[in-house]
């Protein structure tokens, strides 16, 4: 499941999300993209269309 207390305090504080990426094995990270909050599921969609987009994957960590 996707946490997404990071969108309710975007929501909250009246800000944009900016989607970032970091990739370790060629030590590059950056922002690529940025949306304003508006309704979760719909938020939820086009930041995954927006990494999908650029190719990259979401990776969660597990805990441990």
């Amino acid at each position: 499941p996707i946490k997404t207390g990071f969108w309710q305090i975007a929501k909250a504080a009246n800000v944009p999300i900016v989607l970032m990426y970091a990739n370790p094995f060629t030590q590059q990270c950056g922002a690529f993209a940025k949306i304003i909050p508006s309704e979760l599921q719909a938020d939820l969609l086009e930041i995954q269309r927006l990494y999908q987009e650029k190719g990259l994957t979401v990776v969660i960590p597990q805990k441990g």
